[in-house]
C-alpha cells in the first residue's frame, strides 16, 4: 500500500502543506506522517479520514486502484472501472465517469456506491465543494444532512447542497446500492489529467 503513502505526499505537496502543518491539521505526529508517505506503515482508517478532510479530498481517493489508467473514449467498460474496494471496509465504491479523457472535460462524476449492513459510508460527516444528488438502485438507506435523518428506500433520491455536512447509514440486514452524483467534477482536483 505504498500507493497510499505516495498520494498523500503527492496532494500535501500540491496544497503546499508542510508536513508540520499538516500534523497539526489532524492531531497526527509529523513522524508518523513521514512513515505513511515513504511507504513504512499502512494507516487506519480513521488516520485516512482525518488526512482526507485536512487536504479536503475524499478518504476513498487515496486507496482507488488502477487511477492512471487512460480512457480512449467517453465508455468506461464495467470491467474497467476504478474501483475502491477494501477487504474489512464497509463499502466498495466505483467510478462510472472516465477519468481521464483529453476529448472531454468533465463537469461531473458519477459513482457507484455499495453500502454493506450496520454500517455508515464514513466514520466522520463528510463535507465537500460538490453539489450531490444520490439514488437509492436497491435497499433502503438513511441520509444524515446536519442534524437530519431522511430515510430513503429504493428509487427514492436526494439532493445534498455543497458543504452541507452529510454521511449514509445502512441500519438493515442487506447491502445498499447507490449511485451518486457529484457536481463540479470533484476527481479532476486530486488527479493529473494527461
Amino acid at each position: 500500500m505504498n500507493f497510499v503513502g505516495q498520494r498523500i505526499a503527492e496532494i500535501r505537496k500540491k496544497k503546499g502543506l508542510l508536513l508540520k502543518e499538516l500534523a497539526g491539521k489532524t492531531g497526527l505526529s509529523s513522524g508518523y506522517l513521514s512513515l505513511l508517505e515513504r511507504g513504512k506503515i499502512v494507516p487506519s482508517l480513521k488516520a485516512l479520514e482525518k488526512i482526507a478532510q485536512a487536504l479536503d479530498v475524499p478518504s476513498f481517493f487515496f486507496l482507488m486502484n488502477d487511477v492512471d489508467r487512460v480512457t480512449e473514449n467517453n465508455i468506461v467498460k464495467k470491467d474497467e472501472r476504478a474501483v475502491f474496494r477494501l477487504p474489512n471496509a464497509c463499502y466498495s465504491l466505483e467510478i462510472l465517469t472516465p477519468i481521464f479523457n483529453k476529448g472531454i472535460k468533465r463537469q461531473f462524476d458519477v459513482f457507484y456506491v455499495v453500502l454493506k449492513p450496520k454500517s455508515y459510508l464514513n466514520q466522520v460527516f463528510m463535507v465537500h465543494e460538490a453539489d450531490e444528488c444520490s439514488i437509492v438502485l436497491s435497499g433502503k438507506v438513511d441520509v444524515l444532512i446536519r442534524e437530519e435523518r431522511f430515510v430513503l428506500c429504493e428509487g427514492d433520491s436526494i439532493y445534498i447542497s455543497s458543504f452541507a455536512p452529510h454521511n449514509y447509514y445502512n441500519g438493515e440486514d442487506q447491502d445498499v446500492s447507490l449511485l451518486c452524483i457529484m457536481a463540479p467534477a470533484v476527481m479532476k482536483n486530486y488527479l493529473k489529467e494527461g
